[in-house]
């Protein structure tokens, strides 16, 4: 499982290093994205993350809208951090944390602090490499193949290392406006992310 694991955040890393769509060929979007960034589209509603109203304000939520080329809805991911986790209930394995920044005032998302159960609201928040609600561990989620039969990776899994909590498209609404969350972690589809 390890080995898996290592291999798989070694596959992250090298698709990120060279800039390579990791998106099933037939189903992805075209953007116009700015360089280092891509958009995070919702496998269950397709829509695209986007700080509530474009805002670029620290604490404001972070929300799902119609996707477009707009900053607000580029993202980038930043290695921030490779830890082992000894946490009680961890893996004990070893991966990379990144933080997620939004191209359209440079704030990451984060979980904010205080007590944290399920839907707890993401919000942007001023980027700050130590903070662990900043750091998201992106793990591959679902997979496809392209027109040639080779497998890629389709849609990744957020969670938020400083909580132990998965990104959550609350019950799969397609509903623009509609806030993030986070939740325990499940294999559906209104946690899994196609980065684009």
């Amino acid at each position: 499982m390890l080995r898996r694991r290592r291999a798989l955040s070694l596959s992250l890393a090298l698709a990120l290093a060279v800039g390579i769509t990791l998106a099933n060929a037939g189903t992805a979007l075209a953007f116009d994205n700015a360089p280092g960034y891509s958009h995070y589209v919702s496998r269950a509603s397709g829509k695209c993350l986007d700080p509530l109203t474009e805002s670029t304000l620290p604490g404001v939520v972070i929300s799902q809208l119609t996707c477009r080329n707009a900053a607000s809805q580029e993202w980038a991911l930043r290695a921030v951090a490779t830890v082992t986790d000894h946490r009680t209930g961890g893996c004990g394995c070893t991966f990379t944390v990144y933080t997620i920044s939004n191209h359209n005032g440079g704030n990451c998302a984060a979980v904010p602090g205080g007590v944290v159960g399920n839907g707890t609201p993401v919000i942007q928040d001023t980027c700050v490499a130590a903070n662990t609600r900043q750091w998201w561990q992106v793990d591959p989620a679902e997979f496809g193949r392209t027109g040639t039969g080779q497998i890629v990776v389709v849609a990744y899994r957020l969670k938020n290392y400083g909580v132990g909590k998965c990104l959550d498209l609350n019950n799969g609404s397609s509903s623009d406006g509609l806030p993030m969350q986070v939740w325990d972690c499940v294999t559906m589809a209104n946690q899994r992310w196609a980065i684009q």
